[in-house]
């Protein structure tokens, strides 16, 4: 049981420092503002912006699943009052879609600029779409039945 706990802690801090490490390098992208693609000065920051919002949401979200599949003793929910986060499981996967959804104004960035004849950037936007379909569906499966409602 120690040994399983000292692993989960040991994974959330390595997720941790992996989102950190990214994040800093993004902001680091962001002030240089160097790049080799074909993005304006507004659009690439804005992508930027995109990518460390939606790290940000992935990095409370591993916390939350973290949290939610912490075996002995189970750790109370954070925000049990609220119906939509009532369980850490649940704020982890709504995390994840809010993750996901931020890719759908980044590939229509990217769809804008090589012209909305792209078939790659479409796709892009329709993988996004897709993506973000399915996250919602997750979502979903995560609310508890009314039984376990507590």
């Amino acid at each position: 049981m120690l040994v399983t706990m000292m692993m989960a802690m040991i994974m959330m801090l390595v997720r941790m420092m992996m989102m950190m490490m990214m994040v800093i390098i993004m902001m680091l992208f962001f002030f240089v503002g160097e790049d080799d693609s074909t993005l304006n000065r507004g659009d690439f920051r804005a992508t930027w912006w995109i990518m460390v919002l939606s790290s940000i949401f992935c990095l409370f979200g591993s916390i939350a699943f973290a949290r939610a599949l912490h075996e002995d003793p189970p750790l109370r929910p954070m925000f049990p009052s609220y119906y939509h986060i009532q369980n850490d499981e649940l704020l982890g996967s709504w995390m994840y879609l809010f993750s996901v959804l931020c890719f759908i104004p980044y590939s229509l960035i990217f769809l804008k600029e090589a012209g909305f004849n792209s078939y790659v950037f479409a796709f892009m936007v329709i993988m996004a779409i897709l993506a973000s379909f399915v996250c919602f569906m997750f979502v979903l499966a995560c609310y508890p039945s009314e039984a376990h409602v507590v």
